[in-house]
């Protein structure tokens, strides 16, 4: 290891790219220029070498990951609760009513974000992934590699990140 800072933009994660005005469709931003910097084999040499041994080490350690994670998941989800306080007209019962019902909202969504991770843990990717066997750990980084450079997909995304390039 070599100690080095990695940026994570807090934004999107826990599946809070689904929900932006224009939705994060790929599981993580892998654009044109970032295939031509990985060289001559592109996503075929070390980067699918790693991605897999990465996906591995995350299933064989999936218990400690998610102890991690439940702890750590409730930090992104407070701003949901805060869009919810705002919709209610002021008023001590009705600011108690929101605070309840976003604590309600926050709780919930958060055990459906644990949820989702679980299964993608487990190799269970889709819309009902429970019901889905899993899939192997190098097809789950197939999956996720071809999401990701899916032109349709790229395509979809806000222009601004410019995510075909």
């Amino acid at each position: 290891t070599t100690g080095e800072t990695v940026h994570v933009d807090f934004d999107c994660l826990f599946e809070k790219g689904k929900s932006f005005d224009w939705p994060e469709l790929v599981p993580f931003r892998l654009t044109h220029n970032m295939v031509d910097a990985f060289g001559l084999t592109g996503v075929e040499g070390m980067f699918r070498l790693s991605c897999v041994v990465a996906m591995r080490v995350m299933r064989n350690e999936r218990e400690s990951l998610i102890s991690v994670l439940k702890t750590f998941v409730h930090d992104p989800l407070v701003e949901w609760a805060k869009q919810e306080r705002g919709r209610v007209s002021q008023g001590h019962r009705a600011r108690q009513n929101v605070r309840a019902d976003a604590n309600s909202i926050m709780k919930d969504k958060a055990q459906e974000i644990m949820k989702t991770i679980e299964e993608k843990l487990n190799g269970q990717m889709g819309q009902n992934a429970h019901a889905i066997l899993p899939i192997s750990t190098e097809g789950q980084v197939q999956k996720l590699i071809g999401d990701s450079i899916d032109l349709a997909n790229l395509s979809q995304m806000y222009i601004g990140w410019a995510p075909y390039y």
